[in-house]
């Protein structure tokens, strides 16, 4: 392969290194990158980005697995006229090490709550499944932002050894014309 002009340009761009996840916002699926940060304490807006959780450092992952491709034969021949492809399925996670109300309530079907003891509020729980369908923008330390346009999220309550009760978050990243991702890199 010739090195080209356009070869060398690539090579020489700056490296963008995506370190540290400094916030986690949800908003209505296809909310624009550019949309209004609202303080946590603000009325919330469905079609603007809200903060509504804390993840556990180091907890935010996002994988894509390897593409399958499945060949199509005609009339049983050796040889392959063509390929059938799929993208393998991308996921992100996180860990929420809360929880609260507010956080269980996210996840999980609040049955019942009562406040009318003096030393407890308690509330009961169901553990059926509670998919949100969100967007979700990840804002950086560098401050770059990443938006998943369109994730169904879906929790799961763990707690090991002296770890603290937590919040497993699993995301299954869903279509959305083409931009089921989106990188702002900050000026």
């Amino acid at each position: 392969m010739a090195i080209t002009s356009s070869v060398v340009s690539q090579l020489s761009s700056t490296f963008r290194v995506a370190t540290g996840v400094a916030t986690l916002s949800m908003a209505q699926v296809g909310t624009l990158i550019d949309a209004e940060v609202l303080l946590p304490d603000a009325v919330g807006d469905p079609l603007k980005w809200q903060s509504k959780f804390a993840t556990l450092a180091n907890s935010f992952t996002s994988t894509m697995d390897a593409p399958t491709s499945t060949e199509i034969k005609i009339d049983q021949s050796a040889a392959a006229i063509d390929t059938s492809d799929v993208a393998g399925s991308f996921t992100v996670g996180f860990t929420i090490p809360d929880v609260s109300r507010i956080q269980m309530g996210e996840f999980f079907t609040e049955t019942s709550w009562d406040d009318t003891d003096a030393n407890f509020g308690v509330m009961e729980v169901g553990m059926d499944l509670k998919p949100i369908y969100t967007a979700l923008r990840v804002d950086l330390s560098n401050g770059d932002i990443v938006v998943f346009g369109n994730l169904k999220m879906l929790g799961a309550f763990t707690k090991t050894g002296e770890d603290a009760f937590s919040i497993v978050v699993t995301a299954t990243v869903l279509a959305n014309d083409g931009k089921e991702i989106t990188f702002g890199y900050a000026k």
